[in-house]
């Protein structure tokens, strides 16, 4: 596989599986590995089926994965989790070479562990705290109105699927082969209320021919298919309350509504007792294993022939004072918006003392230009202002509708903590190349490898503008989203600071 050349041989990206790219890469050639993987957060029952499902196929972790976070299929375990993935990671890091992956907080875990018994030392745990993001929980309180109350007439339809294999001396797993599915069989002749599942029309009209059986459930059928994803009498007789413009970012007490028909809904008193109720909290951090290869001899000889084994701690002091040397960078990283400010204490630091006080106020600390926070020894404000603070910027995007681009300030402190200048980063999992274009501005050079085309684009493109102004970044950024509107130059720029 030959990589291409981007930013004047700065950066190398291989487009395609990257078990294939990594295989190409000699022993001990790379500096440090910073990287973003996939965090498979799909649930365990579609990573490995359901119980008495076929047996993964191969010999990577959630090799059966589907549909992954936001619907991508790209969100899998299977390289992200596997060992043999990461021990070639471990061959062509050099000896003390250090690892930075972002993890999912429900997956880091198996992230981690992969890490670790691919051979890293686990250094640490760093957290990159947030306050966007939006919680995708269930609301108890409307499920409980828009359940459907279909299970007996479901049960009626599988019991009677159950006879017909019976009579015609067919096991569940004869009728999963005939049709093609797995483990789908027990829950079409399930006799057990919590298991039953109505087969869809045209799994009922190859049912029919499969097992023999006349047109006796076909209304049945066609009614409790016709009623699939469409919410329970309940609901719809509600009394309704109001309408709405848009989903609204909050329930409305007793009230709820539906984005379909914009209408908001007194509750049931059952769903009262709920209400207020979900499966999930707003996501508000993501986890990231530092790890690190093991030393050739101790620190010091391994730094003097490797040039890696330690962390830049100076070059990533959190500073904005001339007159001393800045704070310790902490395992703690945060983006500066006012939800993440509010959950420190003010605090006053003076002749290296720090008190606090919780009296609720939000007093933001000074703030450099660059993404760094203000601190000082004397000075005052938010705690915050002891952390690293990573700033999306509008155009860390580049026009690109990867779900999760990290920004990239974010990634050039964590290249600059553990990558020498001149050093070579390697990022597996490249997505939009935002690690490149860290390593480019660090002063390193990088190699990408991703394989799919539409990222492999917007790593073009972030090659391209890495030299760029915002301006010209804004102006590629619109074109990339919208790229049938016409350019109105005179407009564009407009409101800028």
């Amino acid at each position: 596989m030959t990589p291409e050349t981007l930013l004047d041989g700065k950066v190398q990206l291989y487009c395609g599986d990257n078990r294939d790219a990594i295989a190409a890469l000699p022993d001990n050639s790379i500096d440090s590995i910073v990287t973003d993987p996939p965090y498979a957060l799909v649930s365990i029952v579609k990573r490995f089926g359901k119980q008495g499902a076929a047996a993964a196929k191969g010999n990577d972790a959630y090799a059966r994965a589907s549909a992954g976070f936001l619907g991508q299929a790209w969100d899998t375990g299977e390289v992200a989790f596997s060992v043999d993935f990461w021990r070639e990671c471990l061959r062509v890091l050099k000896p003390g070479g250090h690892l930075f992956a972002f993890g999912g907080d429900r997956t880091y875990h198996r992230l981690a562990c992969s890490i670790e018994d691919a051979g890293f030392e686990i250094r640490r745990m760093f957290l990159w705290v947030y306050g966007s993001g939006f919680p995708k929980a269930h609301d108890v309180a409307k499920a409980i109105d828009k359940a459907r109350d279909d299970r007996a007439d479901i049960l009626t339809v599988t019991t009677f699927i159950a006879a017909a294999a019976e009579r015609a001396g067919m096991s569940r797993a004869d009728i999963d082969a005939a049709m093609g599915t797995s483990d789908m069989a027990g829950w079409w002749t399930s006799r057990l209320i919590r298991r039953c599942q109505c087969p869809n029309l045209m799994q009922w009209g190859a049912l029919k021919l499969l097992l023999g059986f006349g047109d006796d459930m076909d209304a049945a059928v066609e009614r409790l298919n016709a009623r699939k994803g469409e919410p329970s009498d309940t609901w719809k007789d509600a009394e309704v309350v109001g309408e709405y413009d848009r989903a609204p970012t909050m329930g409305f007490g007793d009230h709820r509504f539906d984005v379909r028909d914009q209408k908001i809904r007194e509750l049931s008193d059952l769903a009262k007792q709920w209400d207020g109720w979900k499966t999930d909290v707003k996501p508000a951090l993501e986890p990231i294993c530092l790890g690190r290869k093991p030393l050739a001899g101790t620190v010091a000889e391994n730094v003097l022939e490797f040039g890696v084994g330690a962390l830049n701690i100076d070059g990533c002091r959190i500073q904005a004072d001339l007159r001393n040397e800045g704070r310790f960078p902490a395992n703690l990283v945060h983006d500066g918006s006012a939800e993440v400010i509010a959950l420190f204490p003010d605090s006053v630091s003076s002749g290296g003392k720090q008190t606090s006080g919780h009296d609720g106020a939000m007093r933001m600390g000074r703030s450099s230009g660059d993404g760094a926070n203000a601190c000082g020894l004397g000075d005052s404000g938010s705690a915050a202002r002891f952390f690293y603070t990573a700033k999306a910027d509008d155009h860390d995007r580049v026009g690109s509708k990867h779900p999760t681009v990290k920004p990239v300030d974010l990634m050039q402190w964590l290249v600059r903590l553990v990558t020498p200048k001149g050093g070579v980063v390697l990022d597996p999992f490249a997505g939009t190349g935002t690690t490149g274009e860290a390593a480019f501005r660090e002063g390193c050079r990088a190699i990408l490898m991703e394989r799919e085309p539409a990222y492999q684009d917007d790593i073009r493109r972030r090659m391209r503008l890495a030299l760029s102004g915002p301006d010209e970044r804004k102006r590629e950024s619109i074109k990339a989203k919208e790229p049938d509107k016409p350019f109105e130059a005179g407009s564009l720029f407009a409101g800028l600071t």
